[in-house]
């Protein structure tokens, strides 16, 4: 039992051959309705009906009406006509692809037309809604009565049909009139007048609906990305490469002009650091002085007292000239002597004074005997020993 059973009993009753039409109409249209086959059904909940009053127009009965299936649908007037248009289009297609059913027409003429031929030969605009609009209109043709001695086949039905529909929508004939000859001039202008004087509610609705194609598939702008500009890498001649500012330089630095030291020790970088301090050496006179009175003063140094203030001056002092011989530095020695530290203007340089702290030994460790806890568990019980002995000499 399929799914719509229940909606089509309700609608047939107790004819069996209108529900058994319906139904071979349903599964019909569910396979040329699906996708990719080029047909689309905007409202498939009233596929049951329509494929119910469809079944009974063709089998020429009052078993159902218009009112009863689109009641039975449940959907609104302008709803179900179009449903009912979507049917009809994809029931055309498959009656003019099929080979079977497809009749000659009473005059023995072989001809055959279809919408979809002339559709897909000519390039009409509108794909789907144009077949539609022609099976729509062919309907409504045979129930004014006209055309009842010629078969719903017949090229003459579809030709003026198709060329009415044409121009409703403005579309260029002359390569169709062409085609057919002028054997058709007659059916054309006659099939024209017809619905032009009776169909007139079918013309507004196929000019309304026209416009509505258009605006339902319009696609609306997207906002794309903004594409981000590439960064451009800087150069030498580049406007947008940042300059460097000058770095800050101390007026006492200024003042007193390139310092010969700088000049000859080796700088790493060309950039000079804004805080670095600059050190003031002492006059020549003070300077061999202070290395005489150094030699004199200090004899036999050890290296632990020339280690303090190594650290701290040999980045910024060049090394001293050249030192006196004396009476002690000819003489060999057992250990090599390092060379006197220079005298540094300590009222310049903010420094500390190194203060040579006595070396204090660490506190002797604490020393306890390896299984010393055991000395004391195995000892015995003094009073235990004691009354032992008592009770042996007892």
């Amino acid at each position: 039992m399929s799914q719509h059973d229940h909606l089509l009993q309700q609608l047939c009753g107790t004819d069996a051959e209108t529900f058994k039409r319906a139904q071979d109409l349903i599964y019909t249209v569910n396979a040329k309705t699906s996708q990719g086959s080029g047909h689309s059904l905007r409202y498939p909940t009233g596929l049951p009906a329509a494929c119910a009053l469809i079944a009974s127009e063709q089998l020429k009965n009052t078993t159902v009406e218009l009112e009863s299936a689109r009641a039975n649908a449940c959907l609104k007037k302008p709803e179900f006509t179009k449903c009912l248009d979507d049917v009809r289009a994809a029931l055309a297609d498959v009656a003019s692809s099929s080979p079977s059913n497809q009749r000659q027409t009473r005059s023995g003429n072989s001809n055959k037309a279809s919408y979809q031929s002339l559709v897909e030969k000519y390039r009409t605009p509108y794909g789907g809604m144009f077949l539609s609009w022609c099976v729509k209109a062919e309907l409504r043709y045979f129930e004014l009565g006209k055309g009842i001695n010629i078969a719903r086949e017949n090229p003459k039905i579809k030709y003026g049909i198709f060329n009415w529909v044409c121009k409703i929508l403005k579309v260029d004939t002359a390569a169709f009139i062409r085609d057919i000859g002028p054997g058709y001039d007659n059916a054309r202008n006659s099939v024209a007048t017809t619905m032009d004087t009776y169909c007139k509610s079918i013309r507004d609705a196929i000019k309304a609906e026209s416009k509505q194609p258009v605006d339902a598939t319009r696609i609306s702008p997207r906002k794309t990305t903004a594409k981000r500009a590439l960064r451009e890498l800087p150069s030498k001649d580049s406007p947008k490469k940042p300059k460097l500012s000058p770095a800050p330089q101390d007026d006492e630095a200024i003042a007193a002009g390139p310092s010969t030291q700088v000049s000859a020790m080796p700088t790493p970088s060309p950039r000079k650091s804004p805080t670095k301090v600059t050190i003031r050496e002492p006059d020549m006179r003070q300077k061999t002085a202070a290395l005489d009175s150094d030699v004199e003063m200090t004899g036999v140094e050890t290296p632990r007292r020339a280690r303090a203030p190594e650290h701290s001056t040999s980045a910024f002092i060049s090394s001293s000239p050249t030192r006196p011989s004396t009476r002690q530095s000819t003489r060999r020695e057992p250990t090599p002597q390092l060379p006197p530290s220079p005298v540094v203007d300590t009222e310049d340089m903010d420094v500390d004074d190194f203060v040579d702290h006595e070396y204090n030994p660490l506190p002797p460790r604490r020393f306890r005997p390896v299984f010393l806890d055991l000395h004391q568990w195995n000892a015995p019980d003094p009073y235990f020993s004691i009354n032992k002995h008592t009770r042996i000499k007892g």
